[in-house]
């Protein structure tokens, strides 16, 4: 096995509670994420990305993706901006979108070429 490599997230700021996308290689093999130091949950979306859903009890700092044999060398860093009930119409149009992406990444793995412009 292989440590997981961090290429970027997305958002790096948001509120408790957001769905941060997490980008890079090796994701499939993800045990654990932490936001801030504190353990999230987290979804595979395929083995280059992977959802870290930030805790309500995160804290702001490095978003740290780990396998078995260790964690990412790479950990960028999340600003938590404001509380989960304080949501800005900006955060949840990044949320719908980093959502949507998820989508299609999982469509396009069951059904490959699907979403690619036919001319």
């Amino acid at each position: 096995m292989t440590n997981p490599i961090v290429g970027a997230i997305t958002p790096d700021a948001s509120t408790v509670g957001c769905r941060i996308k997490v980008t890079g290689a090796n994701l499939n093999s993800v045990t654990k994420a932490t936001v801030g130091g504190v353990d999230c949950k987290f979804e595979h979306v395929t083995d280059s990305i992977v959802i870290v859903i930030v805790s309500d009890d995160a804290k702001s700092g490095p978003v740290v993706v780990s396998n078995d044999d260790g964690p990412a060398g790479t950990a960028p860093l999340f600003t938590i901006t404001v509380e989960k009930t304080e949501k800005k119409a900006e955060v949840l149009h990044h949320e719908r979108e980093a959502h949507k992406e998820e989508q299609v990444a999982r469509e396009e793995q069951k059904w490959p070429g699907k979403h690619k412009k036919k001319w």
